[in-house]
């Protein structure tokens, strides 16, 4: 892996080389590079990302783990219930009646369960042999700082188009999904050393290898 990372390509779009030059500053640093160190130091500032480099999923380093990122939209809980609703796969939370006479907020809040209703979408989406084994919901640092889910980039699994567009048309979006930080991510952590060999299969088979350049 460590050869790849010196290999230089001039095959990006403009709007790939604008995404690459944002996260270098979220890339570890070094002894003659600034980097994201731990924690969000203007992190926000680069997010969200339309896409990832291969540096930022876990195993591509020996000794240190990125931050955690999810791929998906920034969704507002009242916008996926009215999504799911139009499919007819809400899932509404059921208070008991103790419950509601207690809280003077219960009027004003979402009644949808947010869990259930992504695992109604995901069944439904299953019966048509598209399976998205890691849909959920995430509390990330940008826009509307939640969002819908799809993977991570401590997966080893990323969605194909035809995944994508079937849950776009679910949730009623147009645009692509784009990758944001966990709300509660620590930064780059340093882990035991390990062999990375194994994840060059996973990259390759995604067609990352351009990607594949010095920062």
């Amino acid at each position: 892996m460590a050869d790849c990372q010196t290999t230089t390509t001039t095959d990006l779009t403009i709007e790939e080389e604008s995404a690459v030059e944002k996260m270098r500053n979220l890339l570890p640093p070094t002894s003659t590079k600034s980097g994201l160190r731990c924690g969000y130091e203007g992190a926000t500032d680069f997010l969200p990302l339309t896409f990832l480099l291969p540096y930022f999923y876990e195993g591509v380093y020996p000794t240190i783990k990125p931050p955690l990122f999810h791929y998906g939209w920034h969704f507002e809980e009242e916008d996926l219930m009215a999504a799911a609703d139009k499919h007819g796969l809400l899932a509404k939370i059921v208070l008991a009646s103790t419950a509601i006479e207690d809280s003077s907020h219960a009027e004003g809040l979402p009644d949808i369960d947010v869990d259930n209703t992504l695992r109604n979408i995901r069944l439904h989406l299953k019966d048509r042999d598209i399976d998205l084994p890691y849909l959920g919901y995430a509390c990330v640092r940008s826009c509307s700082g939640i969002m819908v889910s799809i993977t991570t980039n401590y997966k080893e699994w990323l969605p194909t188009e035809d995944d994508v567009r079937a849950i776009q048309d679910i949730l009623g979006r147009k645009e692509q999904p784009v990758w944001d930080m966990d709300y509660y991510t620590n930064g780059w952590k340093t882990c035991p050393p390990r062999d990375t060999r194994r994840f060059e299969r996973f990259f390759k088979s995604c067609g990352f290898d351009r990607f594949f350049k010095s920062v």
